[in-house]
């Protein structure tokens, strides 16, 4: 009886050994599925400022293209302005020849 009693002994010592070998493990995977998370969330910090600074960029340029369109129709309007006078300058200037030969 007290051999079984002890082989019985020995075998529950090995189950709580293996149960905390197990143990280990679990807490070692844990510790690594927690590293990851960690890196994860500073990658996505790292991405969330490179789309903070892309819509920042854009911002600029769109208000950019914006002030150039503005100058680009006032450049068209006063072309078409000068183009104007320079055509009443032309038949001036035809007019006087007229009058001088």
């Amino acid at each position: 009886r007290v051999d079984l009693l002890e082989k019985g002994q020995n075998q529950l010592i090995e189950r709580v050994d293996l149960l905390e070998k197990g143990q280990n493990q679990l807490i070692e995977r844990v510790d690594s599925l927690e590293k990851g998370q960690n890196r994860l969330e500073e990658n996505q910090r790292e991405i969330r400022k490179s789309l903070d600074a892309v819509i920042e960029q854009t911002a600029v340029l769109t208000e950019f293209r914006e002030e150039a369109n503005e100058k680009l129709d006032i450049l068209i309007a006063e072309n078409e302005i000068f183009k104007e006078i320079m055509g009443r300058h032309e038949v001036d200037i035809r007019r006087l020849k007229k009058f001088v030969i």
